[in-house]
């Protein structure tokens, strides 16, 4: 019998002197990726894991669907310490006539059962995938594969960046049933394809605000796509592209021998980097869902494997976003990735000749998070979260902990204005909110929460100057938490502090 997840979990850990949790654990707790660095495992204890793995992998590939001019898998796993990579070799037998959407899905899915075994015991930080020992591009040549990305020169800055966005997949023609479908199958009362342009659209005016220029591989419009009689917002990005660049083939038709079944959507897939090269955009982003077993969930971010400046981009808007979506009522607990994942395998970041970034806003196969996905909270937060993780990194600016580091006591005479100083660390986007709460309100005073909002740009401390009301022989120990909300929707932890009101002259 072979091993399941959990037992595999327990294995390890029992192997590395860790605690694992189950499937039903990580539903609840919500856990990041964590665990042993592959670098302080023993190589007797790597490579029990690695033949664990292979038999765990093994498995799995033995219900997914074999591509055209598949055979099968041969699976041999390798964990490569120094890189903190796990190699997935799938063997001759597995290379397929033609690369594309197929082959990403496929191994994406093969990905997914890896990272689900080896998180939160060992710190794995992607996979690379392996025919016969090569890369499948050394099989089988991308035709359209682009120059050496460009580096993004820092004077650059002080320019608005130009952004190119893609809400993922939408309707696309299938030669095999000669129909318009979708590229993703619905899960959970909501279907990928339809969501993600809701995200794209938010976000396009959360960054045409800040004075970005934006290229939208989509289009949210509402007219009739007449080819497929669903309005073009539900369209996938290819036929958009080719409704506005006619001329430009190379970048919607960019396989024209193709004659496989999925050709179109492999080359709506290829249409995204290939329009951001086309209009010279810095930055592309591609906004997706993601799909594994039930269990997963959270937000992660792709880059394509060795790009050092695309894996920063892609850590600036996980920062952004853990902190605007955690600050978000009902959305304390999601669960954030805390590092890019280096992937080779996607077109969308590969075929981008500038820093490119897959966004997965969460998982459509988990309950929780397809509801999430739905809810215009949550999106206001996550498209907040991006807007600022790419102007920040476009700027130069790190992501830190918005934090009230301290306010100091303070008192006055009744009727006598007192400062309340409120020193904080980042550098908050203004407008700047300050609010309040009360903890303790001796006699007889009424206390009440304040909210009050600082437009101009400032360092730290802000202040807020008020007094206490009341007749002059009253005194009185006051007890608060405060914290600032910023424009971003990032807001601090709360912090108490404590006032007096002293007797009047």
């Amino acid at each position: 019998m072979r091993p399941t997840y959990t037992d595999l979990k327990l294995t390890w850990a029992i192997v590395l002197g860790l605690s694992a949790i189950s499937p039903a654990e990580a539903q609840s707790q919500v856990r990041h990726a964590e665990g042993r660095p592959i670098e302080q495992l023993s190589s007797i204890d790597r490579t029990r894991i690695e033949r664990m793995l292979d038999e765990a992998l093994t498995e799995a590939v033995a219900h997914l669907p074999l591509i055209e001019g598949q055979t099968g898998f041969d699976i041999r796993t390798r964990l490569v310490p120094e890189r903190r990579i796990v190699i997935i070799e799938l063997g001759t037998r597995a290379i397929p006539t033609h690369t594309g959407s197929e082959l990403e899905d496929q191994q994406h899915r093969i990905y997914h059962v890896a990272d689900e075994l080896l998180r939160d015991v060992i710190d794995v930080n992607g996979a690379e995938f392996r025919y016969g020992g090569k890369d499948i591009l050394r099989i089988l040549p991308d035709p359209a594969a682009p120059a050496r990305p460009r580096s993004r020169e820092r004077t650059q800055t002080a320019t608005a960046p130009k952004v190119a966005l893609a809400g993922g997949h939408g309707l696309y023609f299938n030669y095999q049933y000669n129909d318009w479908r979708a590229q993703r199958d619905p899960s959970n009362n909501m279907t990928e394809d339809f969501v993600t342009p809701y995200f794209a659209r938010d976000l396009a005016t959360q960054l045409t605000s800040r004075g970005a220029t934006v290229y939208k591989a989509r289009t949210n419009e509402t007219p009739i796509h007449v080819p497929s009689g669903q309005q073009w917002w539900r369209v996938a990005a290819r036929y958009y592209l080719e409704s506005i660049l006619p001329a430009e083939r190379g970048i919607w038709n960019s396989l024209p021998s193709a004659t496989h079944s999925l050709r179109e959507y492999d080359e709506d897939i290829r249409s995204r980097p290939l329009y951001a090269n086309h209009v010279g955009a810095d930055y592309a982003i591609h906004l997706h869902t993601d799909a594994a077993s039930p269990h997963v969930r959270g937000t992660r971010g792709y880059y394509h494997t060795g790009r050092s400046t695309d894996a920063e981009l892609v850590s600036s808007i996980l920062c952004r976003m853990k902190q605007t979506i955690q600050s978000t009522s009902g959305y304390e607990t999601w669960s954030i990735a805390n590092d890019p994942i280096p992937m080779n395998n996607k077109g969308e970041n590969r075929l981008a000749a500038m820093p490119s970034a897959i966004i997965e806003l969460g998982f459509h196969t988990n309950a929780a998070d397809a509801q999430a996905l739905q809810s215009s909270t949550f999106r206001n937060a996550a498209v907040r979260g991006i807007e600022r993780g790419i102007s920040d990194h476009h700027a130069d600016a790190p992501c830190s902990d918005f934090l009230i580091t301290h306010i100091p006591a303070f008192s006055a005479p009744v009727g006598t204005p007192m400062d309340m100083l409120v020193h904080f660390e980042d550098a908050p986007r203004f407008p700047v909110t300050l609010r309040t709460r009360v903890v303790t309100c001796p006699q007889p005073w009424t206390c009440g929460p304040t909210a009050l909002t600082y437009n101009a740009q400032q360092d730290s401390p802000i202040k807020r100057t008020f007094k206490c009301t009341g007749t002059p022989a009253q005194t009185g120990h006051f007890t608060y938490v405060a914290w600032l909300t910023d424009a971003s929707g990032i807001k601090t932890p709360e912090l108490e502090y404590s006032y007096s009101c002293t007797v009047g002259s």
